[in-house]
């Protein structure tokens, strides 16, 4: 699945000394210049840069889903991501490769997302333009992977109320 995939190309970006990754989703809602935009803007290395999308034009259910899911992302770690579903980002490296969890297919951008909040990296949304082609194929499941990122976000929850620290990548100065 998409994030085994991810986790995977990490890895090996990592072992050859990047530092970071960019992603595009391969659904064509992403305009390249966007990408590039995005790309150009993500300057360090401890925050994940999101591509938060302009949503007036798209689907009902693509709105409420990524209101839903940006919910659950600010009960899972306290903090609003922008836009938890986009799949336009920048990940720094290595820390993404040093975040724990098990998530495989879509759910492993949220929990990749709360993950790193909880280990101290920031999440800094950038807003992007979208476009919703009629011609668009997507190969999310609504049923199969929102069940699974509903899972997801049960299991990050519960670890957020467990009283064991998290494991911190990042020290960042309290204020």
């Amino acid at each position: 699945g998409k994030g085994v995939a991810l986790r995977q190309a990490f890895a090996h970006a990592t072992a050859a000394g990047y530092r970071q990754a960019l992603t595009c989703d391969a659904d064509g809602q992403h305009p390249i210049n966007e990408a590039a935009r995005l790309a150009a803007v993500a300057n360090d290395d401890t925050t994940i840069y999101i591509g938060e999308r302009h949503m007036a034009h798209a689907p009902a259910s693509s709105r409420i889903g990524r209101w839903w899911s940006n919910i659950w992302c600010w009960i899972a770690c306290g903090v609003w991501v922008g836009d938890s579903q986009s799949g336009l980002r920048v990940y720094p490296l290595p820390a993404t490769g040093e975040l724990a969890g098990n998530a495989r297919r879509y759910s492993y951008e949220v929990e990749v997302l709360v993950r790193g909040v909880w280990a101290g990296l920031l999440v800094h949304p950038i807003s992007v333009a979208v476009e919703y082609p009629p011609d668009r194929i997507s190969h999310f499941h609504k049923l199969r992977d929102n069940w699974r990122t509903a899972c997801t976000f049960a299991r990050l929850v519960i670890r957020r109320l467990w009283p064991q620290r998290h494991r911190i990548l990042i020290a960042r100065p309290t204020s």
